[in-house]
């Protein structure tokens, strides 16, 4: 009964551990779960800052201290960037791996020193009398002639110096420098820790910036070759096309790319010829799909690169106006030609022209003329009839000789009326 109760515990694990049995395990193997949560070094490794850091080879940590290691005897734990190592104890040197006493000298940070410093402290643990060093190397702290390994010597012969400034010489060889907070990175300009720009996190030994950005050589993130600046973010060119002086290169020769529409395009006035941004001629327009111009305004056209009014048109204040009718445009569409007849720019007609009266013109004047004076005949006569009819009517019973003169004197004005008929 016991034992069931206990199998039906329940563990919780915080979020960077699980659960294996009874316990928790920290997804870190650098930590070890104590006290609910994965602060504590796992053995082998000790705390520096806030980071946990190995141990040296075969080396576990401190059982009553976390921040150091336990060493061999004769040795002592030392912290140098970050790296622990154990050196000598006081008294002792180090000798082909191992610490050995120095009875007739002095110890300095696990190193033996000779009383003279005309003497060096050799192999064979004695003091002889003090070489030269070569230009690879460097007399160290221990006055002994230190090769430089992947580094060079600096001016004083003291300190080997790593080619790059995010390095530094630990226990005989270049290493890579770490930073202890969270988002820093060894800057290759200082060779100290430095916090990354703002929207980019840190990768060690430089920065991941946003989308089309680079981490640039002055430790900044700014827009990569194929992108521009434009109100605070980087915008991609086209076609992966490359930037110039923070404009992208467009694929049409004269094409500009617009940062807000993230296109290239010709200027308002021009179309794409030959892969050309080309401008229109005065009075049109680029068509929609930007592969030609079209004249602006009614019954134009284009040809030879030039608006011109359409044939039976002619060009008046920048208009195109229709030709009076029987009449023809001019070829440079100035004006009409009415044919034998003078055409009139202010009225747009066709009138008869001031030099002189054609053949046509007088056979058109004379028919009318003689339509109308017989149409004036034919009233006349008319009118002449209906005097006489009043008179007869008049004169019925009169005497004879009257009769006889009135009938005369009618007759001579029928004969009169007559020629008008």
């Amino acid at each position: 009964m016991i034992m069931i109760l206990i199998s039906s515990l329940q563990i919780a694990c915080p979020q960077d551990a699980y659960e294996s049995g009874t316990t928790c395990i920290c997804f870190n193997t650098d930590r070890q779960f104590s006290n609910g949560n994965c602060n504590k070094c796992a053995s082998g490794f000790f705390k520096f800052i806030t980071a946990c850091k190995a141990c040296p080879q075969g080396q576990n940590q401190d059982t009553t201290d976390e921040t150091k290691c336990t060493c061999p005897v004769s040795t002592s734990f030392f912290v140098e960037s970050g790296v622990g190592i154990c050196l000598c104890a006081n008294g002792f040197g180090l000798q082909n791996g191992a610490c050995v006493s120095c009875p007739t000298a002095q110890a300095v940070a696990g190193h033996c020193l000779c009383a003279d410093r005309n003497f060096n402290w050799t192999a064979d643990v004695t003091c002889k009398t003090k070489t030269t060093c070569l230009d690879t190397q460097i007399l160290n702290d221990y006055d002994q002639c230190e090769t430089c390994n992947g580094a060079t010597p600096d001016t004083t012969k003291k300190t080997c110096v790593c080619a790059s400034k995010q390095q530094s010489y630990v226990q005989g060889a270049c290493a890579y420098k770490t930073c202890p907070n969270a988002n820093e990175f060894v800057s290759k300009i200082t060779g100290e820790c430095k916090s990354c720009p703002a929207q980019a996190t840190a990768n060690h030994l430089s920065c991941e910036c946003a989308a089309n950005q680079v981490f640039s050589d002055q430790e900044t993130c700014t827009c990569d070759l194929y992108s521009i600046s434009h109100n605070g973010q980087c915008i991609k060119c086209p076609g992966n096309a490359p930037a110039d002086n923070n404009k992208c290169v467009c694929d049409v020769t004269g094409a500009v790319f617009n940062p807000d529409t993230k296109v290239c395009g010709c200027q308002s006035n021009q179309f794409v010829s030959s892969n050309t941004c080309t401008t229109c001629p005065v009075g049109s327009l680029p068509s929609q799909d930007l592969t030609k111009c079209e004249c602006v305004g009614e019954n134009f056209e284009l040809k030879s690169d030039v608006c011109v009014c359409q044939a039976g048109f002619f060009t008046k204040t920048n208009q195109c106006l229709k030709c009076a009718e029987n009449s023809i445009s001019l070829a440079d569409r100035s004006g009409c030609d009415c044919g034998d007849v003078a055409w009139n720019i202010d009225s747009n007609i066709c009138n008869v022209k001031t030099g002189g009266i054609s053949g046509g013109a007088i056979a058109g004047i004379i028919i009318s003329i003689v339509v109308v004076m017989g149409a004036v005949g034919i009233l006349v006569a008319r009118m002449l009839k209906q005097k006489v009819d009043q008179r007869q009517q008049l004169a019925e019973g009169d005497e004879t000789s009257s009769t006889s003169s009135t009938k005369l004197t009618d007759s001579k004005l029928l004969i009169a009326g007559s020629n008008y008929v």
